[in-house]
């Protein structure tokens, strides 16, 4: 297991990109091409591509796994697209807002709806196509869908192996793991429900879309959590 430190290998095989505030995740099996789930924003995705270069020998990403569709997990999709052309999954819901088919839904936030639009505005993403949908329990490339509706109603996690990539459906806050922020929720009831989904999950590490990963008996916090939320 290595070193948990931003922009390094934090398990075997597993790689933590830190983009800011958001984390994208490298899975390398040790062949050619690589795994990439969530790809931060649309200025970041050069610190992606500078990270594959320079510590994975400028291996290619066959696939990318998207867990839900805000800006900050998916807006370097088009340049990562367009310099490695991959594969991209994400689930139907989300897919659409991915493709340009239908506008991002307004926040529950009237504060917070403005400036959700003027930064849809400013620093937006050209749509992407050629997005493969993917569903609940679906396994992909040794990956297993988890739909985790609330965050987004198209939000996914992803096990691979005895890690969990959580997108915001679950995050992390020192040592304990927490629901991703409420005010960006589309459904906040779908948000605990979903939370409360992961304790039937067994994994050893969660992987979050923010905050530090939580490299060991990670599934027990999830529950110690869901205790707390009296879910």
């Amino acid at each position: 297991m290595g070193d948990l430190r931003p922009n390094s290998e934090i398990a075997d095989g597993v790689h933590w990109i830190k983009n800011g505030y958001v984390n994208s995740y490298v899975i390398d099996n040790g062949e050619d091409e690589l795994i990439l789930i969530d790809t931060g924003t649309n200025k970041k995705a050069k610190t992606i591509m500078q990270y594959i270069r320079t510590d994975l020998s400028d291996k290619t990403p066959a696939s990318i796994f998207l867990t839900h569709h805000h800006l900050d997990h998916m807006g370097g999709l088009f340049h990562l697209d367009h310099h490695f052309h991959p594969r991209k999954f994400a689930h139907a819901v989300d897919a659409e807002v991915i493709t340009g088919e239908r506008s991002s839904p307004a926040s529950r936030n009237l504060l917070l709806r403005p400036i959700m639009w003027l930064a849809l505005k400013l620093i937006g993403p050209p749509s992407v196509q050629g997005i493969e949908l993917i569903e609940d329990g679906q396994e992909e490339q040794g990956v297993k869908v988890y739909h985790l509706p609330g965050h987004t109603m198209g939000s996914v996690g992803f096990l691979k192996g005895r890690t969990f990539f959580s997108g915001d459906a679950a995050v992390s806050s020192g040592e304990s793991i927490k629901v991703g922020p409420a005010m960006f929720a589309e459904n906040l009831n779908a948000v605990y429900s979903s939370f409360k989904k992961l304790g039937s999950v067994s994994f050893e590490q969660l992987l979050p879309g923010h905050g530090a990963p939580i490299l060991e008996n990670a599934d027990q916090r999830i529950k110690e959590a869901i205790e707390k939320y009296e879910l």
